[in-house]
């Protein structure tokens, strides 16, 4: 009965900047979803910093230190929507600024 996306929302003190953290727990599939923003309306820029690995068995040591590292990327927001796909084992961190 767990959902395979659990997202959490957090605003800073000013109101300026949302950020969302959000887990794909699913182990093959990349989960596409479009999120809704109410009460708070994005700049179009959105940064996203993704934590992944090849398998779930991957780690850091000493030999590989970088095996697992956060990706980052950006997309658009479309007024207070934003389309995104979450990549399957992994977790992600929207960034957005609160627009003009």
């Amino acid at each position: 009965g767990v959902p395979y996306l659990d997202v959490v929302a957090a605003v800073n003190k000013t109101g300026e900047t949302l950020t969302l953290f959000c887990v794909n727990r699913h182990l093959t599939s990349d989960i596409t979803t479009n999120i809704s923003v109410s009460g708070f309306k994005p700049a179009s820029d959105v940064t996203a910093q993704s934590l992944y690995a090849n398998s779930i068995f991957e780690e850091n040591d000493e030999i590989n230190p970088e095996a697992v590292h956060p990706h980052i990327s950006t997309t658009k927001a479309d007024g207070s929507h934003v389309n995104f796909t979450f990549r399957h084992e992994s977790v992600t961190v929207l960034t957005m600024q609160r627009a003009d």
